[in-house]
């Protein structure tokens, strides 16, 4: 049954899932999951590493991120069916699987760029390569950030560099 009247014949629909630790949220992230939409009723974003903050590689905390996305998401999207989750790192892949497979049963489609995350859920779900005409990431953005070059601000949405502004956390990827 199509969930979507709307949707073209050949949208999958079902549930699809992204993860990533969104460290900071960006366009090229922002495209991932416009791709998703047009092909899912639904979508699980998880955000990864979620017991990580105040590190030079994830200077966000979970909090932080998930307000990103939902600061993101109003942009795109207010009316999709769009869930975030959190989700630790586990240290063993067989226990990051089941939480995942936990938390995300209904999920048939995982998009990912990452060759361990499409390895270890292939044998699960659908895998598909995500793809972006935005070349940028979070690393690169981070450098940016801690460099004081404004740079960065082209590829990240507006509302997320509200978000970062009004809560000074360009300060805090500075102070790290």
């Amino acid at each position: 049954m199509r969930l979507n009247p709307f949707a073209p014949q050949w949208a999958i629909m079902g549930t699809g899932l992204i993860i990533g630790r969104f460290q900071p949220v960006h366009n090229g992230h922002m495209q991932a999951i416009q791709t998703i939409l047009k092909h899912h009723d639904r979508v699980v974003i998880i955000v990864g590493s979620a017991q990580e903050s105040r590190t030079s590689l994830n200077p966000f905390s979970i909090a932080e991120r998930r307000a990103m996305l939902d600061c993101a998401m109003a942009e795109i999207t207010p009316n999709k069916m769009i869930r975030i989750m959190a989700l630790e790192d586990q240290g063993i892949h067989a226990e990051w699987i089941e939480k995942v497979r936990e938390g995300v049963p209904n999920a048939d489609t995982v998009y990912s760029s990452n060759p361990l995350v499409e390895r270890l859920l292939k044998p699960f779900m659908h895998v598909k390569a995500m793809t972006s005409n935005v070349d940028i990431n979070a690393t690169k953005i981070r450098e940016w950030m801690k460099q004081g070059n404004d740079e960065w601000r082209e590829y990240v949405p507006k509302s997320v560099q509200s978000y970062l502004d009004e809560h000074e956390l360009i300060d805090v990827v500075r102070s790290l």
